[in-house]
C-alpha cells in the first residue's frame, strides 16, 4: 500500500489510507488501482480488529483509484475522499466512508452505493 494520508482516531490508533495495486489478485487481468487502509495500535502494530488482519482493501470496480485525503470522526468511522475513474469522469472525486471494523458504511452512500461521487467534470 502506498499511503498517502494519516489520522488518529479517538482512541489514538493510526489510520493510514492510499492505494493498494491489485494486479497480484487475478493472473492475466491488468493492474488496477484500489483504495486501501491500514489501522494501528498505538505501539505500532496492526489492529486485527480492523479489516482483514489490519488492513481494508476496496474492490470498487476501478471507480476509485486511490485515496488523496481522509478524517476520521469522533465515533471512529473513517470518511476518505479520492479519485474516480467512472465513464467520462476519469478526474472526478469520490467518498466513501468506513466503518469502525473497517466494512463499507453503505447506510452513508445509499442502500446500493459504496462510492459516492462527489463533483465532477
Amino acid at each position: 500500500m502506498a499511503a498517502q494520508a494519516l489520522a488518529l482516531d479517538a482512541q489514538d490508533r493510526i489510520v493510514a489510507a492510499g492505494s493498494a495495486n491489485l494486479s497480484y489478485r487475478a493472473v492475466g487481468k491488468p493492474a488496477s488501482l484500489a483504495p486501501a487502509f491500514a489501522r494501528y495500535d498505538s505501539g505500532g502494530n496492526l489492529d486485527h480488529g480492523f479489516g482483514k488482519d489490519g488492513t481494508v482493501e476496496l474492490e470498487t470496480a476501478g471507480a476509485v483509484v486511490g485515496i488523496c485525503a481522509m478524517t476520521v470522526q469522533p465515533d471512529d468511522k473513517i470518511i476518505a475522499v479520492g479519485r474516480l475513474r467512472v465513464g467520462k469522469c476519469g478526474g472526478c472525486s469520490g467518498a466513501v466512508r468506513l466503518n469502525t471494523n473497517g466494512s463499507l458504511d453503505k447506510d452513508s452512500m445509499g442502500a446500493t452505493k459504496a462510492v459516492a461521487p462527489v463533483g465532477g467534470r
